[in-house]
């Protein structure tokens, strides 16, 4: 059973694919499972996805596309890692997200963490200030603003179990993270900018 499960949903994302799967296999952590599930993509992305010689990497394919929400539920189903994870098929990782994100729920203690991103255009170039994690996140704080992103978090489903996006809602990812946190006392904040964000 590897360490950490990460997951994708890809819908017509072959321009920036090959730069995420080259980001996630640049990793320095290599226990990992990557559960990439193609949402009828109509562009090549199917194509790029089978192309890829590793053994860690799952692909599923929709035949119809089912959105985000319910492209990550499929892989979350097949998940076995320990640390839940999630990067979308045109975001970046640096080469210690997965590391020193694990190493640092595990000093922490912690059920969920989160750390900074770069905010980049399509070339991967900074065009905003960072986001930076530089306050750990609660139930009550995260109703008043989304600190959490997914590219940049990380939870454990041993304690915690495997949290499902909601179908039919246009903020899936923030209704994840309120019935996370009614588990959870508090998401630990990293700041360290370790994702980019396109």
């Amino acid at each position: 059973m590897p360490e950490i499960s990460i997951i994708t949903p890809c819908y017509n994302s072959a321009r920036f694919l090959s730069e995420t799967i080259s980001s996630v296999q640049a990793q320095t952590f290599g226990d990992w499972e990557w559960l990439i599930t193609d949402d009828g993509s109509t562009d090549n992305s199917v194509e790029i996805l089978h192309a890829i010689q590793d053994p860690r990497i799952q692909v599923s394919l929709n035949t119809k596309n089912m959105g985000a929400g319910g492209a990550r539920n499929i892989s979350l189903e097949k998940a076995t890692g320990r640390y839940i994870t999630f990067l979308d098929a045109d975001d970046y990782w640096e080469p210690g997200f997965l590391q020193e994100m694990a190493q640092f729920m595990k000093q922490e203690n912690a059920e969920l963490a989160y750390c900074s991103y770069a905010r980049c255009n399509e070339s991967l170039h900074p065009v905003l200030a960072d986001f930076v994690a530089d306050t750990d996140v609660t139930f009550q704080n995260l109703l008043k603003t989304c600190r959490l992103s997914l590219l940049s978090s990380m939870y454990d489903s041993q304690r915690i179990g495997k949290m499902y996006f909601p179908l039919g809602s246009k903020r899936e990812d923030h209704v994840m993270w309120l019935e996370l946190l009614k588990k959870v006392p508090v998401g630990r904040a990293l700041p360290k900018t370790l994702a980019r964000y396109r």
